[in-house]
């Protein structure tokens, strides 16, 4: 089977290194299908597996009818038996479309100078796929309300655990805390890609600071091109001492969540379950956005906030600082729910898509 898979989505919203993930494992899984990449030429990807890269010219808008032209001489070319994109592609029938900018239609749709015309227009880009993948009911919802689209069409699909770890020890809790946070506890804050979601959780941060003088500090763990950003939003920053800005990647991350007094899972649209189940794994109290991936199957073992509402994210940094025997509600709470999880068969992603299209 030979499996072709466009990751180009709007640069305000990067989603290939996840997307190459996902084709990663699946190729470890199941080596004898053959599997092709389409890709930016500016985006460097490095798969694990033997799988083949085809570097496009980025479009201007991912809308835009020349990129849809280039996708299409390239099918052409590689005739795949199944086409995956996340990017609505019109006029191209039964595709299977992962649906990752799709926040950015949603903003864009609630934004538009001719709100009617913008769905529209939408709609008759969405509604040639085959199916639909999406990671929250949010999304969901949204695609069935405003574009019409038909539920049998919607695959909803939730990261299964993948890393657990084991909660730290006194020791090492204390010498990680010694090295990243000057001996204090502190939130940990998942990579954002996103100087706006950054943004306001530094606003959080500093109500609760204010409300709650105490040495708590913040560790951002992010990427390194955003560092320039973060190191510009945090200048005049009132509690940049406060504020410590770590590489993101998995090893350190993972260290530093394992010690971490609560981690912070930010983003509403990113598909980050499993990064839920890792703190679970570790005994970490998890902050996380209503309406999001990890909310929709947390049953309660998180504490939810609204999306980009810097008070309440505030709201809830207070109450798991003040009231420690939430946070052991919440510990025990994630581990019955990764518990449940880990019973259930580990399906790929891509298995149900393959065999439903």
């Amino acid at each position: 089977m030979r499996i072709v898979v466009n990751t180009i989505s709007d640069p305000v919203y990067p989603f290939t290194p996840f997307l190459a993930g996902w084709v990663d494992e699946w190729k470890k899984c199941n080596p004898e299908h053959e599997i092709i990449v389409l890709t930016r030429e500016d985006e460097r990807l490095s798969p694990v597996t033997d799988i083949d890269i085809v570097s496009v010219k980025a479009p201007s808008s991912f809308l835009s009818a020349s990129f849809k032209q280039r996708i299409k001489k390239e099918l052409k070319r590689l005739q795949p038996d199944r086409f995956f994109s996340v990017m609505p592609l019109s006029g191209m029938e039964g595709y299977i479309w992962i649906a990752s900018p799709l926040e950015l239609m949603m903003k864009e749709a609630a934004h538009a100078h001719n709100q009617a015309e913008y769905v529209s227009k939408l709609q008759k880009e969405v509604t040639s796929a085959g199916s639909i993948v999406l990671f929250t009911i949010a999304e969901t919802m949204w695609l069935i309300d405003k574009l019409k689209i038909q539920e049998e069409k919607i695959k909803l699909v939730y990261k299964s655990p993948a890393t657990l770890l084991s909660p730290a020890g006194w020791e090492e809790r204390e010498s990680v805390k010694e090295q990243y946070a000057d001996g204090n506890e502190y939130f940990l804050c998942h990579p954002t890609k996103s100087v706006e979601v950054l943004t306001w959780v530094l606003k959080a941060f500093s109500g609760f600071k204010k409300w709650q003088r105490s040495n708590m500090k913040l560790l951002v763990s992010a990427e390194t091109e955003l560092h320039e950003a973060v190191k510009n939003l945090l200048e005049h920053y009132r509690f940049h001492d406060d504020v410590v800005v770590t590489e993101a990647e998995n090893d350190i991350y993972y260290k530093l969540l394992r010690s971490a007094y609560a981690v912070l899972l930010p983003e509403r649209f990113f598909p980050a379950t499993d990064l839920m189940y890792a703190a679970f794994s570790c005994e970490v109290p998890v902050l996380t956005a209503g309406a999001s991936a990890c909310a929709d199957v947390s049953e309660g073992a998180s504490l939810n906030f609204v999306y980009e509402n810097k008070e309440d994210l505030t709201r809830v940094m207070l109450e798991i600082f003040r009231d420690e025997q939430l946070r052991g509600q919440l510990v025990s709470k994630g581990k019955q729910i990764l518990a449940a999880q880990l019973e259930l068969p580990e399906v790929h992603p891509f298995q149900r898509l393959i065999s439903n299209s």
